[in-house]
């Protein structure tokens, strides 16, 4: 079977920039049926009722086209359908489905219906553990949680990662690893807080663990974890070795294997340039585009909007700034009454910025 992935990045990439001829160019095969309708959303087209049908029968296309419209920031009403269709599956009990529209919800300054579909996310409809615990403590960073719900999942688990074999991890065991990657995030979410998982102990456990490991993909994430933690340590303590430990996880980031968690290890990493004082490296990160699949990351888009605008416009990138600040309150046309002051603060940072 020939390679083909060269040819469906490019049809991804004209759907991405709204590049119609393009893709109109490529082979026949590579011409995803959903593309088109994406170019019609992106233009601000109506669909019929017949395309809506067939979106609605197909799983991976409602998400893929959700995460595209919201990465270009065009064709929101279209976009706002597609999250009815993932929140309909949710309703079913549809766990992934639950987590796609969550995000969205978040993205759009909706924590209040984000909840409401996260705990879907969390039993993944039958009541069993936490689908994916992590991105409640994420969401507690950087979208607009609710503290008591991103508490109650940090408690329990600190208790089930207290005791971590490395030796274990190291051989791959699932359950151990899970457990790790769990304690690196609760370690990083608390930042360092009193009574908090110890920032120096955990990136320990991961040097420990890749160490151990006799192989490179299972050394991978406890190394990037340890570089992340140890560099977050040196910036709480405004240790001299900062800079060099915040470059050194930057590194560890960009040779890592796309995951679900880069977007957040990117913001971290945009947070702590800013700490240690180099807000170009810090723009330049959030600057990135990450792409799985096709699929930009959704997760923190709007945060990462704002904090791109407010640096561009502080370096002088004044096009670039107007750009993400329309982008995000694109997003953000219809928040939650308990977010409408500081979307309204950051329309009056954009209209001075015009000079208006």
């Amino acid at each position: 079977m020939a390679y083909d992935e060269p040819w469906e990045h490019m049809a991804e990439h004209a759907v991405m920039t709204g590049d119609v001829e393009s893709f109109r160019n490529l082979p026949t095969q590579f011409q995803d049926p959903l593309f088109p309708p994406l170019f019609a959303l992106m233009a601000g087209t109506e669909l019929d009722s017949s395309v809506w049908q067939e979106l609605e029968e197909s799983y991976q296309s409602p998400n893929h086209g959700l995460f595209i419209l919201q990465a270009v920031g065009e064709g929101m009403e279209g976009a706002e359908r597609l999250a009815q269709i993932l929140a309909s599956r949710a309703a079913d009990g549809d766990g992934n489905a639950a987590q796609i529209a969550g995000n969205f919800a978040l993205n759009r300054g909706q924590p209040g219906r984000a909840i409401e579909l996260l705990r879907i996310a969390e039993t993944d409809g039958c009541g069993d553990v936490c689908q994916e615990p992590e991105m409640w403590l994420l969401a507690g960073m950087y979208w607009d949680a609710e503290p008591n719900e991103v508490r109650r999942v940090r408690d329990s688990l600190e208790i089930v990662t207290r005791e971590i074999s490395a030796e274990a991890v190291a051989q791959g065991h699932r359950d151990e690893v899970v457990k790790l990657h769990q304690r690196c995030w609760l370690a990083i979410s608390d930042l360092g807080s009193a009574g908090g998982v110890d920032l120096e102990q955990t990136a320990a456990l991961a040097r420990q663990a890749e160490d151990l490991a006799d192989n490179v993909r299972r050394s991978r994430f406890p190394a990037r974890c340890a570089r992340f933690l140890e560099a977050l340590a040196a910036v709480q303590a405004g240790d001299p070795s900062a800079g060099a430990r915040v470059a050194a996880a930057d590194s560890a980031f960009s040779m890592g294997a796309p995951s679900r968690y880069q977007a957040a290890w990117a913001t971290l990493l945009a947070d702590m340039y800013d700490r240690v004082g180099e807000p170009e490296q810090s723009l330049g990160i959030l600057r990135r585009v990450w792409m799985n699949g096709g699929e930009e990351y959704v997760q923190f888009l709007a945060p990462r909007l704002l904090r791109r605008a407010r640096r561009a416009a502080e370096l002088g990138y004044r096009e670039e700034a107007i750009q993400s600040y329309q982008h995000y309150l694109t997003l953000r046309s219809d928040p939650e009454p308990v977010l409408a002051e500081q979307v309204a603060s950051v329309r009056a940072e954009l209209a001075e910025l015009l000079g208006e």
